[in-house]
């Protein structure tokens, strides 16, 4: 193999047409982070790479480098997922997982825990038993990877006087990015968070990913912590 190959293992986000006959297919490795590569061909109808650079797959590529692009020699994908991608609800709700991730890492920046992550985090999806789980679990993950990729909004402190607030009366301000105690509300602008939430999206920080299974959360929290996290996204929309 010569220096204009190499040899990655990464997670399919995305892929989206390209010309006539390819597909440009963004992925993440923990080798070379997040990258857009020129799958030729792809398109056609006998093509035997388009099944393995869908949209999740973990895939064994090798990369041949380009003046504008770099291409897709051969890929082979490891795990497609089956149990996520038989179920609609599973494929949106890894669907707004590697939406996020897409618009929230920047190009070039490999970083082989945030790799771990997502693959850990599509592995939960995946094996998801009980369908009413799967919005709150990846509500969960998005957090999460807000906390990994330098968004996490302080869930400790008042962001404008940086007391610990009261369970009573806390609200979320997105343009601060935290928490609001009551005495500071007047001055915020966003949605009122119970503890409970608080301490939800904390333990989501805390847990190993595999432990989300044994959380036992109510249709009511799972409501809120779904409004949270869509504010605190929006900036990445």
């Amino acid at each position: 193999m010569t220096e204009e190959t190499y040899r990655i293992k990464a997670i399919v986000l995305m892929r989206q047409p390209l010309r006539e006959h390819d597909l440009l297919v963004t992925v993440y490795s923990p080798e070379k982070g997040k990258q857009s590569l020129v799958a030729r061909g792809a398109r056609k109808f006998r093509s035997k790479i388009a099944a393995h650079v869908e949209p999740f797959c973990f895939i064994d590529c090798m990369v041949v480098c380009g003046k504008s692009h770099d291409y897709i020699g051969s890929a082979l994908s490891s795990d497609c997922l089956p149990g996520l991608k038989s179920d609609l609800d599973k494929i949106e709700a890894a669907s707004r997982v590697c939406r996020f991730f897409n618009l929230a890492i920047k190009e070039g920046q490999p970083e082989a825990q945030l790799f771990v992550e997502l693959r850990d985090i599509l592995a939960l999806i995946d094996g998801i038993g009980d369908p009413a789980d799967v919005g709150l679990w990846a509500d969960l993950s998005i957090f999460r990877l807000l906390s990994r990729t330098g968004y996490e909004p302080d869930l400790r402190n008042c962001v404008f006087c940086g007391s610990k607030p009261a369970a009573a009366g806390m609200v979320l301000d997105r343009r601060k990015n935290g928490i609001v105690c009551q005495r500071c509300a007047s001055q915020a602008k966003g949605l009122t968070i119970s503890e409970n939430s608080v301490k939800l999206l904390r333990l989501a920080n805390e847990l190993e990913i595999s432990r989300f299974r044994n959380l036992k959360v109510s249709s009511e929290l799972a409501l809120e912590i779904s409004h949270i996290v869509t504010i605190l996204t929006e900036q990445h929309h």
